[in-house]
């Protein structure tokens, strides 16, 4: 047996949103992925193991966790977890795999997943319809209902997971907060919905509003008149 030098060794596994039966999935089978066989008739592979990175220990629970784990019969497969919400980090194992003459390693073996709602979110476009007509003594008015007028969420359960959880209002490079003195448009706190005060000599603003979930941020500029 020797150890196969083309084998990859780094896995980035993307989240699965439809893995909702928390089911493992088959990653490689670890003899074939990492090794070769010079004579299979008269040495044949009697068991893989999988252990911690450094190929001293035993892969545990309070090692790697449940994210991955391997089969204990050919071809020992390795499996793994694809629908943790938060993903993980790069977990690093071994794989030693013997034939009761040899015992052969294949070490710092990585793999990770992506977050459920890496790049879930995505800019849309506001556009106001027409300007508006500047009435006397009116209140503020509304004229966004929140965050879903600038955001559109991709993931599948439109209500949880990766909606935002933080909106602001920006100045038109979508970076400097935008205050006060910069005019009389503003965002509730709450609703993430925006107003607009009455102007008697009107207003041009270009503005953006920017928002992020805990994974990533995005921005959409607009214009009011």
């Amino acid at each position: 047996m020797t150890v196969n030098e083309t084998a990859p060794t780094t896995f980035v596994i993307d989240h699965e949103d439809d893995d909702v039966d928390n089911t493992k999935h088959n990653l490689v089978p670890a003899f074939n992925a990492f090794f070769k066989q010079k004579d299979e008739t008269n040495c044949p592979v009697k068991s893989c193991t999988l252990l911690k990175a450094g190929c001293q220990s035993p892969h545990s629970a309070a090692g790697m966790g449940e994210n991955i784990a391997m089969a204990e019969t050919s071809p020992w497969t390795i499996t793994i977890m694809d629908n943790v919400l938060a993903g993980y980090t790069p977990q690093k194992m071994c794989v030693m795999c013997d034939n009761e003459y040899q015992k052969i390693y294949s070490d710092d073996i990585s793999v990770s997943q992506t977050a459920r709602c890496i790049d879930k979110i995505t800019a849309k476009a506001w556009t106001q319809s027409a300007p508006w007509e500047y009435v006397k003594d009116a209140p503020a008015k509304t004229f966004t209902t929140g965050f879903a007028d600038f955001v559109t969420n991709n993931d599948m359960d439109k209500a949880n997971f990766c909606n935002p959880t933080s909106c602001s209002l920006k100045k038109s490079d979508c970076t400097t907060n935008w205050d006060i003195n910069d005019g009389g448009i503003g965002m509730n706190p709450t609703t993430k919905a925006l107003k607009h005060t009455q102007q008697l000599h009107g207003f041009n603003y270009k503005a953006c509003v920017s928002c992020s979930n805990k994974y990533n941020t995005v921005t959409s500029p607009f214009t009011v008149i």
